[in-house]
C-alpha cells in the first residue's frame, strides 16, 4: 500500500486474530511482526484427505509454530469468550473465520470488532465477494475495514483501501492480496482508531448488493452455453442468471453470455466449487454422459467481440487433470457431439 508505514513498536495494539482460511496467513504474518497478537481463534481441525486425517487450519498451524496463545472452539461458548476476555485485547480483528459470532463479543472490548472485508462495502456483502467481482468483470475493487454489528457485512465502515483486479485474478490471488492489504490497512488506521480520531462511517445500505455462499451446483456451465462460447456464438443469448449475486433488491444477477463471461466465471469458481459441464464421451460400454471439470481457460482474442472460449485443462470424473489437447485426442468427435447439442 503506497505511503504505509507500520505502527510504532513501541505502542503495539493488542489484538486477537480471528481466521480460517490459508489465504489470510501473508495478512496473520504481517499483523504479527507489526502488533501484538494475544490470541488466534480458528476453526477445530478437520478431517481431509483421501485418508481422511485430522487436519488443522493452516492459521492454526502457523499459530503453533509461532507460539501464540491459539483457541479452535467448536464454538464460540462462554468458555471461548472468557479466553479471549482474559487475553484483554484492545480490538478483535476478523478476516475469513466462518463460525457465527455470537453478540457478546460485539462490546468486549471498547472498540468492538473490525472485520477486514475483501470488497468495497456495500457493494458484495456476504461469503463470496471476490468471486463475484471477479464475475461481474469489476476493473476495481478494495478491501474494507469494517465494524462488526448484528447483521452480516452491515456495520460502518472505519477505512478502505482501493485495488486493481487483474486479468488474470482468481479466488486464490484475489483474496489473498486483498486480505494482506486488509492487515496493512488495519496496521495503520489502528492507533488512530483506537484513539478516537477515526469515527466509522455507516454504509449506504441502499446500494448493498449481495454474494451468498456458493454451492457445487453454482460451478454448472450448459453444454449450450459452453459449446456457443467455443464457437464465439454466445454474444446474442439470453441472460445467464446468476441465483447467489443478488442485487440491492435481493433479485439474482443476470449477465450477458459471452466469451468474456463464461472465462471469468471458470476463473472465479476456481478452485472451489470449480466450474463444471457435461460431456457425452465414448467409453467401452458406450457413450455416457460424464462431469466435466473445466480447470483453466483463454480466450482467443481480447478485442470487444470476445473471441472463441479455449479450454487450456479439463478433468473427467473419475480421471486426473489433463490438457484439453489430450482430452481431445481421447474423444476427438465434433464439439456438438461432445456436449449433445446436435
Amino acid at each position: 500500500m503506497t505511503g504505509w508505514n507500520p505502527v510504532n513498536k513501541n505502542h503495539m495494539a493488542k489484538i486477537v486474530f480471528f481466521s480460517s482460511s490459508h489465504r489470510a496467513l501473508p495478512a496473520l504474518e504481517l499483523l504479527r511482526k507489526n502488533l501484538e497478537i494475544v490470541g488466534v481463534i480458528s476453526q477445530p481441525d478437520k478431517l481431509s484427505g483421501r485418508k481422511m486425517k485430522l487436519t488443522p487450519t493452516t492459521i492454526s498451524t502457523y499459530a503453533q509454530e509461532q507460539n501464540l496463545p491459539l483457541l479452535k472452539p467448536e464454538k464460540l461458548d462462554a468458555d471461548a469468550i472468557a479466553w479471549i476476555a482474559k487475553k484483554k485485547p484492545d480490538v478483535l480483528l476478523l478476516s475469513y473465520y466462518g463460525l457465527w459470532i455470537p453478540p457478546e463479543l460485539f462490546n468486549l472490548t471498547p472498540a468492538g470488532i473490525l472485520v477486514t472485508h475483501p470488497s468495497l462495502l456495500p457493494k458484495w456483502r456476504c461469503g463470496s465477494p471476490v468471486q463475484a467481482t471477479i464475475l461481474s468483470g469489476q476493473e476495481q475493487t478494495g478491501v474494507t475495514l469494517m465494524k462488526m454489528d448484528e447483521q452480516f457485512d452491515h456495520g460502518p465502515t472505519v477505512a478502505v483501501e482501493p485495488d486493481t483486479v487483474l486479468d488474470n485474478d482468481g479466488q486464490e490471488t484475489l483474496y489473498t492480496r486483498l486480505f494482506t492489504k486488509g492487515a496493512e490497512l488495519a496496521i495503520k488506521v489502528l492507533p488512530d482508531y483506537l484513539n478516537g480520531r477515526i469515527k466509522p462511517i455507516p454504509q449506504d445500505h441502499s446500494k448493498a448488493t449481495f454474494a451468498r455462499h456458493i454451492t457445487r451446483e453454482d460451478g454448472f456451465i450448459t453444454p449450450q452455453l459452453l459449446n456457443a462460447a467455443m464457437q464465439g456464438e454466445t454474444s446474442e443469448g439470453s441472460p445467464w442468471k446468476i441465483r447467489w449475486m443478488l442485487d440491492s433488491n435481493k433479485r439474482p444477477f443476470n449477465l450477458q453470455p459471452s466469451t468474456f463471461a463464461l472465462e471469468r466465471f471458470i476463473r472465479a469458481m476456481s478452485p472451489w466449487p470449480g466450474a463444471w459441464s457435461t460431456v457425452i464421451v465414448n467409453s467401452d460400454s458406450g457413450k455416457v454422459t460424464k462431469r466435466l471439470k473445466l480447470l483453466r481457460s483463454h480466450r482467443t482474442r481480447s478485442d470487444s467481440e470476445g473471441g472463441k472460449l479455449k479450454l487450456d485443462e479439463v478433468q473427467l470424473e473419475g480421471k486426473n487433470p489433463v490438457s484439453w489437447k489430450q482430452f481431445r485426442q481421447w474423444q476427438p468427435q465434433p464439439l456438438s457431439e461432445l456436449f449433445g447439442v446436435e
